[in-house]
C-alpha cells in the first residue's frame, strides 16, 4: 500500500491510496493496483470532504495515481464551478 499526496489544488489537498492486488489471468496471477482518493480541506483538523474508491484496476501504481488525481481535480472543479465549494483560487 502506498499513500501519496498531490500538490495542493484550489485550496484542497488530494490524498491518493494505491493498493496492490492480484487478479487471475491466463498465465496465473497478475499484479494490479487499485486506488482510492480523498479530498481534504486545507484546514488540518477538518474531516475529508469526500473519499472515493475507484472500481478500476491499473497496471502500474503511477497510472492509478494519475487517474485518481485527475478525477479528484475534476470533482473539485465541478464543485467550485457549481458554487457548492468555498475553495481558494488556484
Amino acid at each position: 500500500m502506498e499513500n501519496l499526496s498531490c500538490v495542493p489544488y484550489r485550496g484542497y489537498t488530494i490524498d491518493v491510496r494505491v493498493v496492490t492486488s492480484k487478479s487471475p489471468s491466463l498465465d496465473g496471477q497478475q499484479v494490479r493496483y487499485a486506488v482510492s482518493w480523498s479530498i481534504l480541506s486545507s484546514n488540518p483538523l477538518a474531516t475529508p470532504v469526500i473519499s472515493l474508491p475507484e472500481q478500476l484496476n491499473f497496471l502500474t501504481p503511477e497510472a492509478g495515481f494519475k487517474y485518481a488525481e485527475r478525477q479528484a481535480k475534476r470533482f473539485i472543479d465541478g464543485c467550485v464551478n457549481d458554487g457548492t465549494a468555498d475553495a481558494a483560487p488556484a
